[in-house]
């Protein structure tokens, strides 16, 4: 698979152009199809200057796969880490909904993604990004809840 960091779309291994910006992944082609690279100004065969617009990617391999998995397996006890200086209450509760499911995330991308092909691996990508967006938003409300209760504990003090 490959993802495409102009639009954060992924596409098929082999994909040339990228259907939602059109850009070519990690290469610029002239118009007789020769490849050269991105920060061509001119065909490096023919020297045309007529190239397609070309955008980094990435290709997501299971090597890919597998380091996303580590940097997730060592994210998670950090920010448990965090949190446990801090003392909320309220993340506890939802980090004992939250981690079972980023394990269950976790085997199933490891296990089936190379099983289940292209838009399979699409579909575990979405969950992975709508994951950490839930966390993201769960340290958000965390930080809230967290300022709120020391300005009323400032505010106590004061009086």
């Amino acid at each position: 698979m490959i993802l495409c960091l102009s639009c954060k779309k992924l596409w098929a291994d082999g994909t040339k152009y990228c259907g939602v910006c059109r850009a070519t992944m990690g290469a610029r082609f002239c118009a007789d199809g020769h490849k050269n690279p991105l920060l061509a100004d001119c065909c490096t065969t023919c020297g045309t200057t007529k190239l397609t617009k070309g955008v980094k990617c990435l290709s997501l391999r299971f090597g890919t796969w597998l380091a996303l998995l580590i940097s997730g397996y060592f994210f998670v006890p950090v920010l448990l880490r965090l949190v446990l200086t801090v003392g909320s209450q309220l993340f506890w509760r939802v980090a004992d909904a939250v981690i079972p499911l980023l394990v269950a995330l976790a085997i199933v991308t490891f296990f089936l993604g190379p099983i289940v092909g292209f838009r399979g691996m699409k579909v575990m990508f979405d969950l992975w990004l709508g994951f950490f967006k839930l966390i993201v938003q769960v340290l958000q409300s965390t930080g809230i809840f967290l300022i709120q209760v020391l300005r009323n504990w400032a505010r106590q003090r004061k009086s």
